[in-house]
């Protein structure tokens, strides 16, 4: 029985509508269809004490069963938060989905339409979407997390002001991965030490609208901390600088967790106030 891991990324689907040259989910691999298999990853998370539930992609809302999962895992009681890239969100369908989530987590990289152009982040009017869809979020009451990912393009923006105005609850911080069978033509975008430094450096004063500090994630940091399930219900890892997958089920069962680096799982805050 796992004792110490309380949260889980289910990457639901690998579909996306964007083209985020940094994306280490470019592998299209099938999505599971099957709903007794999707409760049963939802009962297995469950009973090994899974308390928060991150919905990814790929673009998560891609899924042809995305509402169905969605109502499920808050069925199952989990904490319940969507990553996503905003673009299937509507001022109608956020209301919608607050009965079921407690968070939404919003990807932005960059306060320059043409940054995140070049990124693939978007169609060239990705800031603006984002800014929409923080207001439909705070008008339902839910909980707003915002994911940025520092590249070479980015590392000396100072984001005080975006992060001011989107008032999140949580910004979480990645220096771009690089995993070498996902990846690895995008090296190119990867900041140097000192430049993700950099940018670490100017955003260390910032205070998010609840009192707490931004969540930096080196390179290191998320080598083996995350407890991934791959759009075909396998466990998917990135210990050994690549991606893998593991059985799912048989690595729950086994309770073989030494794919994932326990103490680096705490040391970049994979347990903290999600119940707020």
């Amino acid at each position: 029985m796992n004792s110490t891991i309380r949260s889980a990324n289910w990457h639901i689907t690998s579909k996306c509508n964007y083209k985020c040259q940094f994306c280490f989910a470019k592998e299209v691999r099938t999505d599971l269809r099957d709903h007794k298999m999707q409760e049963e990853i939802l009962q297995t998370l469950c009973e090994i004490g899974i308390e928060k539930l991150n919905i990814v992609g790929g673009e998560p809302q891609m899924h042809p069963d995305f509402d169905r999962i969605l109502k499920l895992s808050k069925d199952y009681g989990f904490t319940t938060t969507l990553q996503t890239n905003g673009s299937f969100l509507t001022e109608k369908n956020v209301p919608l989905m607050a009965k079921y989530l407690d968070w939404i987590g919003l990807s932005i990289d960059s306060g320059c339409e043409k940054t995140e152009l070049q990124l693939g982040r978007g169609f060239g009017n990705h800031v603006q979407r984002v800014k929409k869809c923080c207001s439909w979020i705070h008008s339902t009451g839910l909980n707003l997390k915002i994911n940025s990912t520092i590249t070479s393009l980015n590392w000396d923006e100072n984001m005080h002001g975006l992060i001011g105005e989107l008032s999140p609850q949580r910004w979480k911080v990645f220096r771009m991965l690089i995993l070498e069978n996902a990846n690895a033509d995008a090296k190119y975008l990867c900041p140097t030490d000192d430049e993700f430094r950099t940018f670490v450096q100017k955003h260390l004063d910032l205070v998010l609208r609840n009192g707490d500090r931004p969540v930096f994630e080196d390179n290191e940091d998320m080598i083996g901390s995350y407890l991934m399930i791959s759009p075909d219900g396998k466990i998917q890892t990135n210990i050994n600088g690549r991606l893998e997958y593991l059985d799912f089920l048989h690595i729950i069962n086994e309770n073989k967790f030494n794919f994932m680096d326990i103490k680096k799982y705490f040391r970049r805050g994979g347990i903290y106030d999600w119940n707020v």
